[in-house]
């Protein structure tokens, strides 16, 4: 405590890196102070010098932030001077940013919980497939950090635990899985614990190039094979999926999608065609529309030995094949390894679409025309379905009818 004076002139109290000035007033002495900056001043009155330079030295050291450098340990001190040395003054705004979301910055545990509160709110409070998987694979991010705050952990360890997740599962699952860190650590910058850094600690995770993919297209052996395996409930599936290319999340969605299935009522089978309404077709923009479909001679052969009749009502398919336990198409995928062991190791994703696709195409040779049955846009019919297929491949794919199986499943009815 240093105290400057001389008779009754105004003296500065002084403890650490904060001051006070003492005045004289009236038989006394007596400083001014407030508790925050916006609050009202006050004041201290002491009839006694060493009595006024007591009290400004408590209040002194009472203020937030002060600091006595010379009762600083050794240790603090070295601190501050190297903070000192390695910072200008143009680095003080981003520093005390920094500390700033430092204090702020919980547990990792705790912001997944928020993360993923805030991802359902944004879906209408409800979980999605993907969001289902996010939050998987978060939670065990969480566990694996537990303990540590968002903005501490290291590169190292996080690429390390991102091998560990994605296990042997491929590009795409690892992909996926770097894609959800960089959606959550951006959400946490955003939200002020994440530091202040440009690119933040999943920015800096090698980038992954999984590659086109490999689309698998049926061949009309495979195709039977599937057709005399499937179960009776699955079958308009299959058969609406390769002979029409209507998704199976039209035909069956999931409980968690609100969209209504496609009816049998939206087989038109006096015009020969299908009408995908705008509430059931799945797509985003301008795709996102109704569209006409030619029902093919083909699949009323199909739905007829089915056992299909006019005047049938109500949705096609009343579940969707990956919610049954065990999954349908898994089943699907084991029979097809089995059946065909150099082809197939699990179900191909989508493999009914592409095909549908791809022969049509070869039909028509009409890309165009093709997106606009299957409601998609004719980019991405070349980025990702047009599988070239001779014209004679095309043929005999949809001139397939069920008197030319070899196998028929025992609910086939065929005259």
């Amino acid at each position: 405590m240093k105290a400057q004076a001389q008779g009754r002139k105004k003296f500065k109290v002084t403890w650490g890196n904060a001051s006070i000035w003492v005045v004289p007033y009236r038989d006394g002495w007596r400083f001014h102070w407030r508790e925050t900056f916006t609050s009202p001043w006050q004041h201290t009155f002491r009839k006694l010098k060493a009595d006024a330079t007591e009290a400004a030295d408590q209040y002194l050291r009472k203020l937030p932030g002060v600091i006595d450098w010379e009762a600083l340990p050794p240790g603090r001190r070295a601190f501050l001077e190297a903070v000192h040395r390695a910072s200008s003054e143009n680095d003080q705004a981003a520093v005390l940013a920094f500390l700033a979301g430092r204090k702020k910055s919980g547990a990792l545990s705790d912001a997944v919980k928020r993360f993923n509160a805030f991802k359902v709110a944004s879906k209408g409070g409800k979980e999605t497939d993907h969001l289902a998987t996010v939050r998987r694979d978060l939670e065990n991010l969480a566990d694996a950090f537990s303990g540590e705050m968002v903005i501490d952990v290291p590169l190292d360890k996080l690429a390390a635990w991102l091998d560990a997740r994605t296990g042997d599962a491929g590009d795409h699952r690892r992909k996926g899985i770097r894609t959800t860190l960089v959606m959550f650590w951006n959400w946490c910058q955003k939200d002020g614990i994440a530091g202040n850094e440009r690119y933040h600690v999943a920015h800096r995770l090698p980038t992954i190039d999984p590659g086109a993919g490999k689309l698998e297209i049926f061949s009309l052996e495979e195709l039977e094979f599937l057709l005399s395996i499937v179960e009776a409930k699955w079958f308009p599936l299959i058969i609406l999926g390769a002979f029409e290319g209507i998704r199976p999340e039209e035909l069956a969605p999931k409980e968690t999608n609100d969209k209504p299935g496609l009816t049998w009522e939206n087989i038109q089978w006096d015009f020969d065609s299908i009408l995908v309404p705008k509430e059931v077709a799945k797509g985003v923009g301008s795709r996102k529309r109704k569209r006409l479909i030619p029902l093919h001679p083909v699949t009323r052969a199909w739905l007829e030995a089915y056992g299909v009749e006019k005047t049938w009502t109500g949705r096609i398919c009343l579940e969707n094949p990956t919610e049954v336990h065990p999954r349908a198409t898994t089943i699907w995928g084991k029979a097809l390894a089995e059946r065909f062991p150099a082809r197939f190791t699990e179900w191909p994703q989508d493999v009914l679409r592409h095909s549908y696709a791809s022969y049509r195409n070869a039909v028509v040779r009409n890309l165009h025309q093709v997106a606009e049955e299957m409601g998609n846009s004719e980019d991405m019919l070349h980025q990702h379905y047009n599988n070239p297929r001779t014209d004679a491949q095309g043929e005999e794919w949809f001139n397939f009818y069920p008197q030319d199986a070899k196998s028929l499943a025992s609910y086939l009815k065929v005259a």
